[in-house]
């Protein structure tokens, strides 16, 4: 299991990317729109790690609603597992909250699921699993 991405909701995707170029100006980046068309997403692509931002599109979307509880900042972390099924059932049987009760599709057709982030001192946790794995 890794650290796949850190997923940071913004009000402004453009203007947050021009931030992240100012200091990395060779940074590697592509967007693309949710599967449900509620977010505009950015992948940074550093070393180690992806940024992923997070923008709202739509007034009832999920980021939208968490900008304006908590203003923008860090979303939720994301882990990669190898088998998601696999990962969910430890889950459940360990009594750890999920929010959804099987994978769905997420950003680059991966597998994911959240667990409920007052399982998780109040983090929201997401787990990946990466396409064709």
């Amino acid at each position: 299991m890794k650290v796949d991405h850190i997923g940071i909701a913004v009000k402004n995707l453009k203007e947050v990317i021009e931030k992240f170029q100012k200091v990395y100006p060779d940074l590697h980046f592509h967007t693309e729109k949710s599967k449900d068309g509620e977010m505009e997403i950015a992948f940074l692509k550093f070393e180690n790690i992806e940024i992923e931002l997070l923008e709202s599109l739509k007034e009832e979307s999920v980021i939208n609603r968490f900008i304006q509880k908590k203003g923008e900042g860090i979303h939720h972390i994301a882990l990669e597992v190898k088998n998601i099924n696999e990962s969910m059932d430890k889950l459940n049987n360990s009594h750890i909250r999920l929010i959804n009760n099987k994978p769905k599709i997420g950003s680059k057709d991966s597998l994911v699921t959240f667990l409920h982030p007052k399982g998780f001192n109040g983090v929201l946790v997401e787990l990946c699993q990466k396409k064709g794995i």
